[in-house]
């Protein structure tokens, strides 16, 4: 038993390193403290630096099953926290939404050039000139009731609101656009989330996103295609969306690349329909046109 135990042990030993490795590299101090220097606000540092506070997250996600007490102790005990608990708690309090975003965009744009093409997410063929980005958007919920007038009541308490860009292909988190208010409409955050995403993925893009009706608990996903404008109409921009209603309850999950193999072929046939309807309402429309402008000459 202990000698399979310990064969288990070397087998994941690579990968441990490899995981470790990066995750210096996205946490250097010279990073962390320029990335904090631009994005840091109103904020401060003193006792607790950003560099610091970043390592106790990840040794509360990565030792501690995600408990922040148990890793403040531990860093206080290893002399990485000089502070208080309280005061830890305090400071991810006040670190300005602005940070964590710039910290997550710039973090992802670190990885992405040594994330192995190997390991890239297959796409249909249509579809291997585009960037697929996928936008979602959620809340934090079951956050605890730990103010006052909060305890003992009923009902859940919504946190903050995020909405994020995940590209497909490296199945990375690219960019994310948040608010403090969980009851934030998803849309308010997409002019904060486009600019991130085109600043670090360059190329055409395809933008795959759900709408989400306030009437009903259906969801209908929308997916956007754009290609180059022609010559004679360089202002064009050929859209496509796609719709599918999903009852309450009965929601059908479906692979992302049936999904896309889907979307590739209605592109392909939308193109080609719309190419022969046009031809055929512009046939139509010029004799009209023509008789018109005889007929005002007259």
């Amino acid at each position: 038993m202990e000698a399979e135990f310990a064969r288990e042990i070397l087998s994941r030993v690579p990968l441990a390193e490899a995981v470790l490795s990066l995750w210096r590299w996205v946490a250097d101090p010279l990073f962390l403290l320029s990335v904090f220097t631009r994005h840091r606000g109103l904020g401060y540092e003193k006792e607790i630096s950003f560099g610091v506070l970043v390592q106790l997250i990840a040794d509360a996600l990565l030792e501690h099953q995600g408990s922040g007490k148990k890793s403040f102790a531990r860093g206080q005990e290893q002399g990485l926290l000089t502070a208080s608990v309280q005061a830890v708690y305090q400071k991810l309090s006040r670190v300005p939404l602005g940070l964590s975003e710039a910290w997550l965009a710039e973090s992802t744009a670190r990885l992405r050039p040594v994330y192995p093409e190997a390991a890239w997410v297959p796409v249909a063929p249509a579809l291997r000139d585009l960037e697929v980005i996928i936008v979602d958007g959620k809340a934090i919920k079951r956050v605890a009731k730990r103010l006052k007038p909060l305890r003992g009541r009923k009902g859940g308490v919504l946190g903050g609101k995020a909405l994020v860009a995940l590209e497909l292909r490296r199945g990375v988190v690219v960019a994310m656009a948040t608010h403090a208010d969980g009851e934030t409409n998803e849309a308010r955050l997409v002019p904060a989330l486009l600019p991130q995403v085109r600043e670090h993925v360059s190329g055409r893009r395809l933008w795959v996103t759900k709408k989400a009706s306030s009437a009903t608990t259906e969801a209908t996903p929308i997916a956007t295609s754009s290609k180059p404008p022609s010559e004679n109409s360089p202002n064009a921009t050929p859209r496509l969306r796609t719709w599918t209603i999903s009852s309450p309850g009965k929601t059908p999950s479906r692979e992302p690349m049936s999904t896309l193999a889907r979307m590739s072929a209605f592109v392909a046939w939308s193109t080609a329909t719309t190419a022969m309807v046009s031809a055929a309402a512009r046939a139509a429309a010029v004799p009209e046109i023509n008789g018109s402008g005889r007929s005002g000459r007259r």
